[in-house]
């Protein structure tokens, strides 16, 4: 579906009825005719074209490559406009294409498929404007947002234990300790102590994280910051200047601009990441973190752009790394492949199962087995019990359930502000958190036999 211009699809139906070779004969001689080419401009529609299988070994990546090579090289001129080339997630490109080069790329033995629209896993409910509005931090961000990606971050600044940066114990005090909602979270979170007071109420999902069950304690006990591992959010961007973040962002790409700023100007993205690595909301809280975005200001987005943002973690040079993504779609065999080849590289992937209270495996990439996917629970008015929320998505390819409804995060608008969202966007960078810390500890015992530890033993 999706790959067949609409004088096929007639093509196809004449075959079926009386008389079908007489019918093929005359629309085939009709098409050669009397069609108009349209070209790839004209047909508007672009697409992901892939070659090879999933988790292919190296020889079949080189392959793959070649193939992908040498049908760009053969596609007649013209009818093939290519946006995005990828190399590491897939191997293919993305293009707007042509009947004729939907054609030519098939019988190339490429997998040829519509770059369908992704969507955010979140219902926002409400605001939470507890923190003083830094309107002059808020009015500059734009004109900072290059300087702001290319300065943060580097993995020689972290402790590699489950305290803050080095960076912040020397200049971070000031600014936290001002702000009403990350205060003494911030401050307990940053001296890597359980964060629990009479005057600072924790989130409950966090409060649930730490605690095998009922009744929850306020507390939070951050007993690995991971600070090693680097956590990659596919989301909307960032909002870099905002204190849950001091110190630990590093390079990011914008898919959406093509550029190395990857500004959150939807809210999403910056309240994903604080849930995953924010000094007070978060769960890897000494991580880096690092933003691709592939939503724009309006929330949408392409698979060609999520596949690019996996393409691009996983050339990154990091050694540990996280992808989190709260996203989905419809089914995609792409989508599916570029998430297998990156757990095939030593990434942990956690995606968001859905909120359309139905079955994950009906969307990409909830559906990939070796993803870890994430449904979102909810608790009763009085914090006593566990309740299934009614908008996830379950069934078998939900491997795990963590806290998303009405959980706080960091807040795109300000550097110090927080907001509240519902959603398996909001249970999935808690559990990427998770996965960070154990990443970070299964490291620490693979060191002395100078292992990596796999994708696959962080999932178990």
């Amino acid at each position: 579906a999706g790959i067949d211009p609409p004088s096929r699809m007639r093509y196809r139906l004449l075959a079926r009825r009386p008389g079908a070779r007489a019918a093929r004969v005359i629309a085939s001689w009709a098409l050669l005719l009397f069609a108009a080419p349209a070209s790839p401009q004209e047909n508007g529609q672009r697409y992901v074209v892939t070659f090879g299988d999933r988790r292919p070994s190296a020889r079949e990546r080189a392959s793959a490559c070649s193939k992908r090579t040498l049908a760009l090289a053969g596609v007649p001129q013209g009818e093939a406009n290519v946006t995005r080339l990828f190399d590491s997630a897939v191997q293919g490109f993305a293009a707007t294409l042509s009947p004729t080069a939907i054609g030519f790329f098939q019988t190339a033995g490429a997998r040829v498929e519509a770059d369908r629209s992704v969507s955010l896993f979140e219902t926002r409910t409400a605001a939470s404007p507890t923190a003083r509005d830094d309107a002059a931090a808020t009015r500059g961000r734009q004109g900072r947002r290059q300087r702001r990606f290319e300065g943060q971050g580097g993995s020689g600044a972290l402790t590699g234990s489950g305290g803050a940066t080095r960076r912040e114990e020397d200049g971070r005090s000031a600014a936290l300790l001002s702000t009403p909602t990350a205060s003494a979270a911030a401050a307990a979170a940053a001296a890597g102590s359980p964060v629990a007071t009479a005057s600072v109420s924790i989130p409950w999902g966090l409060d649930r994280l730490d605690q095998p069950g009922y009744p929850l304690d306020n507390a939070f006990r951050a007993t690995d910051g991971a600070g090693d591992v680097h956590i990659f959010v596919v989301d909307t961007g960032v909002n870099a200047d905002h204190v849950e973040f001091a110190g630990r962002v590093g390079e990011g790409r914008d898919f959406v601009n093509d550029d190395d700023g990857p500004e959150d100007c939807y809210g999403h993205g910056t309240h994903v990441a604080g849930l995953a690595v924010g000094a007070s909301f978060g769960v890897a809280r000494a991580a880096t973190l690092h933003a691709l975005k592939v939503f724009g200001c309006s929330g949408e987005a392409a698979y060609s752009d999520v596949i690019a943002a996996v393409d691009w973690a996983i050339a990154h040079e990091a050694r540990l790394k996280v992808l989190t993504m709260s996203l989905g779609g419809p089914a995609s065999w792409a989508v599916d492949a570029a998430v297998a080849n990156a757990v095939e590289r030593g990434i942990p992937v956690i995606v968001a199962a859905g909120n359309d209270a139905g079955d994950a495996c009906f969307t990409s990439p909830a559906r990939e087995p070796a993803a870890v996917t994430v449904g979102m629970t909810d608790t009763d008015s009085l914090r006593t019990r566990d309740l299934a929320h009614p908008l996830t998505n379950s069934g078998a390819c939900v491997d795990v359930f963590a806290p998303g409804a009405q959980v706080e995060s960091a807040s795109w608008e300000t550097a110090t502000g927080s907001a509240v969202r519902t959603g398996t966007s909001m249970a999935c960078p808690y559990v990427a958190g998770i996965a960070a810390q154990h990443l970070s500890a299964l490291a620490a015992a693979a060191s002395a036999a100078d292992a990596q530890p796999s994708a696959d033993a962080v999932a178990r």
